[in-house]
């Protein structure tokens, strides 16, 4: 008997929370023809975690954004539903604290636009509604994102429908936060979320920090309660339910392109 089949409808480089998503969009469409093909010997990539001296410990993969509640999820809790994947998700409680000695700031943020408007305020007294409607900017920036990341639409319609992602695309963090006269207190406050992506804040696209701002002071962020080993392992679960068949161990070494068109792959082990 062959280990692998003559033909696949998709081969998938890599077992990882991308792959294996992948692998759930293409089942959801009617694709069950897949081999995925992951050189490690676990699924799930970052999403892992390992056991030393009794204790069970995250490898990379903190917490999760774009989960949200079960009465408002977000984009990532919605195709854990759509794909029937049940994960127990427990709500870390605050979205961050931010301590800075030399100002003497220590301040602990919590979900809901305004409420971490309001406990900025309780500090810097009237700045919360300027604050607020900020936030009410990065959450309509959001918003856009997400459809127009789905939705084929022409320049004149996005004109129409997103016109505060059309007026702050291309701007950086920075410059458009310079809009609003904040002090430098209240910047150092509103920016830490910059270590998720590497970027100053006057090089990051400000749609990308919106972004981030929105997604998790809107729906706060997650964790799973069996870690997210867990995760991967459910997902793993379901796409081999759905028919697809995942080989661990196996590096893609080459892929296979004839007349510009791909036709294959090449495994280390031939």
């Amino acid at each position: 008997m062959k280990f692998y089949k003559e033909h696949y409808d998709v081969i998938i480089m890599g077992a990882g929370l991308a792959g294996l998503s992948a692998a759930l969009q293409l089942q959801a469409r009617g694709i069950t023809d897949i081999l995925i093909l992951e050189k490690h010997n676990l699924p799930g990539g970052l999403a892992t975690s390992y056991v030393r001296n009794g204790i069970e410990i995250e490898a990379t993969l903190h917490e999760m954004m774009s989960i949200g509640s079960k009465e408002d999820r977000l984009k990532v809790g919605t195709f854990f539903d759509e794909m029937g994947i049940d994960i127990d998700w427990l709500k870390v409680p605050e979205a961050y604290r931010f301590i800075e000695k030399t100002k003497k700031i220590d301040i602990t943020l919590h979900s809901g636009f305004r409420t971490m408007a309001d406990e900025i305020d309780a500090q810097y007294p009237g700045w919360g509604d300027k604050v607020y409607d900020f936030m009410n900017l990065c959450n309509r920036v959001y918003n856009s994102m997400n459809i127009l990341s789905v939705t084929p639409m022409s320049k004149p319609e996005m004109l129409r429908k997103h016109p505060d992602f059309v007026k702050t695309v291309g701007y950086s963090a920075k410059q458009v936060m310079d809009t609003f006269k904040f002090p430098e207190d209240i910047v150092d406050i509103l920016t830490p979320y910059w270590i998720y992506v590497g970027n100053p804040m006057s090089s990051l696209p400000f749609t990308i920090y919106a972004f981030l701002m929105a997604d998790y002071f809107r729906g706060g962020s997650y964790v799973c309660r069996n870690f997210s080993h867990e995760m991967s392992m459910k997902l793993q679960a379901k796409v081999e339910e759905n028919g697809a068949q995942i080989e661990f161990r196996q590096e893609v070494e080459k892929i296979l392109v004839r007349n510009r068109k791909v036709y294959g792959v090449r495994t280390k082990r031939g």
